[in-house]
């Protein structure tokens, strides 16, 4: 079984063990696909899936300047909410929010989309952020990895 395979097995498997919200998993090379599929995630949530902006929340284990949404466009890139410890406090706002996974703990929101996280590994430190990372989302969870191959 390779490295996919079983990281597809064991998402499954958890999963069946835990009632929790839909997800969904990328797997990307390069940054032109990535700031499709965000993009079309993000469209998706809100003008498909009746969410309003303020339900959509991105985390990375990276600041805002440092993650993948650099690469959004610009309209997208507008529109979203880099939160700090005062927005936190009028958390969930109108705009959807974007938030480094170590300070979204305590936090939810309806969907979740989890960006610039390494593939899931047995290091202590990697187990940490994607449980919390994955364990934000009330209805949807979306997981976009940036592939190295």
């Amino acid at each position: 079984m390779n490295y996919v395979d079983k990281r597809k097995a064991l998402l499954d498997w958890l999963r069946k063990q835990l009632i929790g919200p839909a997800s969904k998993q990328e797997e990307l090379l390069g940054i032109s696909p990535l700031r499709r599929v965000l993009g079309d995630q993000i469209d998706e949530l809100i003008e498909q899936g009746g969410l309003s902006p303020g339900d959509v929340t991105i985390l990375s284990p990276l600041g805002f300047e440092d993650s993948s949404l650099i690469e959004l466009p610009a309209r997208i890139a507008k529109a979203i909410m880099v939160m700090d410890e005062y927005s936190v406090r009028f958390f969930p706002g109108k705009q959807i929010s974007f938030a480094r996974i170590a300070d979204f703990k305590g936090l939810e929101n309806n969907a979740v989309i989890v960006v610039d996280l390494p593939p899931p590994s047995s290091e202590a430190g990697d187990i940490a952020a994607h449980y919390v990372a994955m364990s934000r989302a009330r209805s949807v969870l979306s997981l976009v990895y940036r592939c190295v191959r």
